[in-house]
């Protein structure tokens, strides 16, 4: 496959965005999703840290592209480095769920960072219309996450000569391609990866992944900065769980291996409730079990409590809101030691730290798409279990890499309060392993490499 097919494939992907954008400016009366697409990148004209560096006649140090707080999360680390020596940085994001946290990183410092929606729908090849990312882009590097693979910014190094970083690589469900070698899509991946200077993958499994598809091991290092910052967040818990109020000491006054937290849960995941060996000891307060909904909007958590009741008829579940002052708080707790049921947080924000209070963690999702994290629950110590689907987290592989003994799956619901008792009745709790994961020695070597990449 000649090298420029690449560049050719990007190319010809950017003219038929082009040639469709009016079909989708359209169809965006009509839509309401496309519709609240095309008013976010309108929004660019209005944000404050939208401008270019380049129209100050500045270069940024690093260029950075994220989709979600998961990949914000893995390239914060770097940024905050980058911001801390007063370096200047941009940053491209294509969703709205990280609009609040990127805004405000630009807020807090105006001198150092630039941001900018990056425009899907309202793709321009002039960029007369609407803000063009290689016009926009200044720096000499652009680091991307996972697999946000968008031509316009791969096209960057064709056009402007811009070095591309690669983080939290993986090639997590694509054993049927690397098992066929000699085919096409086996050519056109490896040529693509090829394009980046450096990798930093996900895990050692993705590095020989890598190594399948024909890419140097000497341009590919291992690293989650994740784990950076969850164990900041996990050294400083005690300040992030004071908004739970005294509710923070009873918890503190079950024993670690008795209290569960459901996290991350759907409504389809009430159905672990069906055991009534798992009610008795609930209602008997013998284990402690806490809910931490995945969605926290209020007619979502009515959808969970209208599961668990279809479940638990007559169960019941006291709600530990945002709106609720110390004095509400007590008088849920007194009525707990009445009547113990599950607890239900619908606070935001908390949910890292609140793995640290809990010896057994069962994290949602794995009856559903895919499993969420799983790294926070493990690094707090937590045991942790979770449904079938891990095809898609690589935080699934690091852990099994690790410590496959501290999670386990599951593929009934019903498997799980069998598994709650005997991992109680063994009295084991797992120890954190933040310290035996993070070396500050091998972020500063990792750091090093993206910003001397060439």
């Amino acid at each position: 496959m000649p090298k420029n097919f690449i560049y050719l494939c990007f190319c010809a992907i950017n003219m038929l965005r082009f040639l469709l954008s009016p079909l989708v400016r359209l169809l965006a009366l009509i839509n309401s999703p496309l519709r609240a697409r095309v008013n976010f990148e309108l929004g660019n004209k209005y944000l404050v840290g939208g401008r270019s560096w380049g129209k100050d006649g500045v270069v940024a140090r690093m260029a950075f592209e994220v989709a979600s707080e998961g990949e914000l999360e893995q390239a914060r680390p770097l940024m905050d480095e980058l911001i801390s020596a007063g370096q200047k940085i941009e940053i491209i994001y294509a969703s709205p769920s990280v609009e609040k946290k990127i805004q405000a990183l630009s807020r807090k410092y105006p001198t150092c960072v630039r941001a900018l929606r990056l425009p899907l729908a309202l793709f321009s090849l002039s960029g007369l219309a609407h803000p063009q990312v290689s016009n926009w882009v200044t720096a000499p590097v652009l680091v991307l996450c996972r697999y946000d693979f968008f031509p316009e910014l791969l096209l960057l190094k064709f056009f402007k000569g811009t070095r591309l970083v690669l983080i939290s690589a993986s090639l997590k469900g694509r054993q049927k391609l690397l098992a066929r070698p000699g085919s096409f899509l086996f050519a056109y991946w490896s040529l693509f990866y090829e394009q980046f200077a450096y990798i930093v993958a996900a895990t050692n499994l993705d590095k020989q992944r890598l190594m399948q598809l024909g890419i140097a091991a000497t341009k590919i290092d291992v690293y989650d900065f994740r784990v950076m910052q969850i164990n900041k967040r996990l050294a400083a818990a005690a300040h992030g769980l004071a908004v739970l109020g005294p509710c923070k000491n009873f918890f503190d006054s079950y024993d670690q291996r008795n209290k569960i937290l459901i996290a991350q849960c759907w409504p389809r995941e009430m159905a672990l409730f069906a055991s009534e060996d798992f009610k008795n000891k609930i209602r008997l307060g013998h284990e402690l079990v806490v809910l931490a909904p995945h969605l926290l909007q209020r007619e979502k958590i009515d959808e969970l409590i209208f599961a668990f009741h279809k479940v638990w008829p007559a169960g019941r579940i006291y709600l530990l809101s945002n709106t609720m002052d110390g004095a509400a708080i007590e008088k849920l707790l007194a009525d707990y030691k009445k009547n113990p049921a599950p607890i239900l947080i619908a606070k935001a924000g908390i949910l890292c730290e609140l793995y640290t209070l809990f010896g057994q963690a069962y994290v949602g999702g794995g009856f559903g798409r895919s499993i969420h994290s799983v790294l926070e629950p493990y690094l707090a110590g937590t045991m942790v279990y979770c449904g079938p689907k891990v095809y898609r987290s690589t935080e699934y592989d690091f852990i099994q890499e690790r410590a496959p003994a501290k999670i386990q799956v599951v593929n009934d619901l019903q498997e799980l309060a069998p598994l709650f008792a005997d991992y109680a009745a063994q009295g084991e709790v797992a120890e954190a392993e933040s310290q035996m994961l993070v070396s500050h020695k091998d972020y500063a070597l990792i750091s090093q490499r993206v910003q001397n990449v060439k």
